[in-house]
């Protein structure tokens, strides 16, 4: 018989077999969500989840437009939505977007989280708590400090930090202050986001390794990198950077023979 603290850790495991990103943006965050989900191939075998500050009494067209630039499905979420791979669900005006560990949606109308209802803060603690491991926590431009919290519990849940960088940021704000935590495992433009995604997507489901990503460390502290600031891919710089840089999508998802991520092999919920 199993006992009552093996039964509660049980319960609260993550079940969510694919990776998830959880994207956070304000101002200027319609160019630059549509930019990384634009460059999103149709069979990208994680789920996005996406907070977008928009005004809380008007109808959001940003499903309809994001559908237009991603060859991902788009949908504005709704209360118990199942979370799938290739599919793309974005937060509706005035609501909380929360994904749960057995994959469904849930909508909330608690108390804004600094100001803002949706929240990024509300997304990415969720999704550290129902993900795990396999959950990259991403914070896009926008003025305020939304997502600094959840970018926390997404580390402290074994998952990736990802923040824009300040040049193809409209707004540095959000992602300065995530980057202030001490969390943040990548500082990248756009293009290069898409491209991390997809690297740790396929690795996570054991697909063969993608061209090497590109990184950037401007903003990360006691980086290894030769060359603080600048922009290299992973052959460019030294074996030890190179293994530090890579390490951590590494342990979230090692490929080959009998070294195949678990929850690349279970099924999908």
């Amino acid at each position: 018989m199993k006992s009552k603290k093996a039964s509660a850790a049980v319960r609260s495991k993550p079940w969510i077999r694919f990776p998830v990103a959880a994207i956070g943006a304000s101002m200027g965050g319609l160019r630059a969500i549509s930019e990384i989900l634009s460059a999103l191939p149709r069979d990208f075998p994680g789920a996005v989840v996406v907070v977008q500050h928009i005004p809380p009494h008007k109808k959001s067209y940003l499903a309809e437009i994001l559908s237009r630039r991603t060859p991902l499905k788009v949908k504005q979420a709704e209360q118990g939505d199942r979370l799938r791979p290739g599919e793309v669900f974005v937060a509706p005006p005035d609501k909380h977007l929360l994904v749960n560990p057995n994959g469904r949606l849930s909508l909330s109308h608690a108390a804004k989280v600094r100001f803002s209802r949706p929240a990024a803060d509300v997304l990415f603690e969720s999704v550290a708590a129902s993900c795990g491991e396999q959950c990259v926590g991403i914070v896009l431009t926008g003025g305020d400090f939304n997502g600094a919290q959840g970018v926390r519990a997404i580390r402290e849940a074994g998952g990736i930090v990802v923040a824009q960088d300040e040049v193809s940021s409209e707004l540095f704000g959000m992602p300065q202050a995530a980057i202030a935590t001490g969390v943040v495992d990548y500082v990248l433009p756009l293009d290069e986001i898409a491209h991390l995604l997809v690297f740790f997507a396929n690795r996570a489901v054991g697909r063969a390794e993608q061209e090497p990503i590109v990184y950037v460390r401007k903003h990360l502290p006691n980086s290894t990198c030769p060359s603080p600031g600048h922009a290299c891919s992973v052959h460019e710089c030294s074996k030890k950077t190179k293994g530090a840089v890579k390490r951590r999508i590494v342990r979230h998802s090692r490929t080959g023979g009998s070294q195949r991520s678990a929850f690349a092999e279970a099924p999908a919920v």
